[in-house]
């Protein structure tokens, strides 16, 4: 969306600097410091709001899903080859 406004001062009003928001480059790094900025301002309050909710990861069971049955159904796979 700023794209847009941008190329619209720079076709207006030749806004010098607007043109650059024609780089992917620029779009990029601005959408990078953005979200930096955005996940260490809300970040912890986040993670403090999700946790009051419980909304929290369930943890996998052991018993019921076992992540070393795929080595004994295939002998050899993930291991390397070495049977």
């Amino acid at each position: 969306m700023l794209y847009y406004i941008f190329r619209y001062l720079n076709n207006t009003f030749d806004l010098p600097g607007a043109g650059m928001w024609s780089y992917v480059s620029t779009r990029a790094i601005t959408a990078l410091i953005l979200a930096l900025i955005i996940s260490m301002s809300f970040g912890e309050w986040f993670i403090r709001y999700m946790r009051r909710k419980n909304r929290t990861e369930a943890q996998r069971n052991r018993e019921i899903d076992r992540g070393d049955v795929l080595i004994a159904v295939f002998p050899g796979h993930g291991r390397g080859g070495v049977d």
